[in-house]
């Protein structure tokens, strides 16, 4: 009997083995469909490629199914196949610094959103390596030094950064103002809807007939501060808040209230949690 038990495990063992390479083998040829769809490429070309794509994930410890699925993202989003494999390799390295276990598509698409949000900003940096290293050097830098995980920040980020950008703000800064969010919150979800709250009503005081711009545009007024720059432009959510947080402590609790309900609406958790924290880590 006990000869059987051995025999048998070993037969288990066989059979998970070869179950374990077909299913690699279906994953990766679904993964190559999908690719397919959005390249260009063929045979021999196509052949090396995926095996760039192989030798790339060997570097950060990933399949050629996972690298095939992220090269996959990126291609879809008009990146070149060199780019595409750039990034891919990018992707998997995200997945291996987050503190939570994510997929090569969800990297991939959270990278594709900051570079595509901030690009302006990030062009600036170099290719879009560099462009991506950037992303990740600074989630690195604030995962490390404030109360706040790498996979809040991908989260909050991916909700946000169009939003932010649309008003001016830059990915540090944005970064910076979900941070500071976050840290109270503990919710990435809750952080990211009130910053784009935020943003949404000061964009209002560009509408002479929106109530809720001109009591904001009132609020800025009596307090001194400009909404506008020297273009006539309204200024980034980060600099009139950067503005506001220099004479916050020196407003009643009554005003300091009827601010945070002002600009971030009647929402209890984006009252107490959006202005007040925000002003308070700038």
């Amino acid at each position: 009997i006990a000869e059987f038990k051995i025999i048998n495990g070993i037969l288990d063992t066989f059979v998970n083995t070869i179950t374990g390479a077909i299913d690699a083998v279906h994953d990766f040829d679904d993964a190559l469909i999908d690719f397919k769809k959005v390249s260009d490429l063929t045979g021999t070309s196509l052949e090396d490629y995926t095996q760039k794509l192989a030798d790339l994930g060997e570097i950060t410890g990933r399949t050629m199914t996972e690298m095939v699925q992220a090269a996959t993202q990126f291609k879809q989003a008009g990146y070149s196949d060199e780019d595409s494999a750039q990034l891919a390799k990018a992707a998997t390295m995200l997945q291996n610094i987050s503190d939570k276990e994510i997929s090569a598509a969800d990297a991939s698409s959270f990278i594709i959103s900051q570079l595509k949000a901030f690009s302006k900003e990030l062009g600036a940096v170099g290719d879009v390596g560099d462009q991506t290293m950037k992303v990740m050097d600074s989630l690195n830098e604030v995962s490390n030094n404030y109360a706040v995980s790498s996979s809040d920040l991908e989260s909050g980020l991916q909700n946000v950064s169009a939003t932010m950008a649309s008003g001016g703000n830059t990915m540090e800064q944005t970064i910076g103002m979900l941070t500071a969010m976050v840290e109270v919150t503990r919710s990435a979800n809750k952080s990211s809807r009130g910053l784009r709250q935020i943003v949404s009503r000061l964009t209002q005081t560009l509408d002479e007939e929106s109530k809720t711009g001109g009591n904001l545009t009132k609020i800025y007024e009596e307090l001194g501060i400009s909404l506008k720059g020297s273009d006539g432009q309204i200024r980034s959510t980060y600099d009139i808040l950067s503005d506001l947080s220099k004479q916050w402590n020196s407003l009643s609790k009554n005003q300091q209230q009827y601010i945070a309900l002002t600009s971030a609406g009647s929402n209890q958790v984006l009252r107490n949690y959006g202005v007040e924290y925000v002003v308070i880590y700038i």
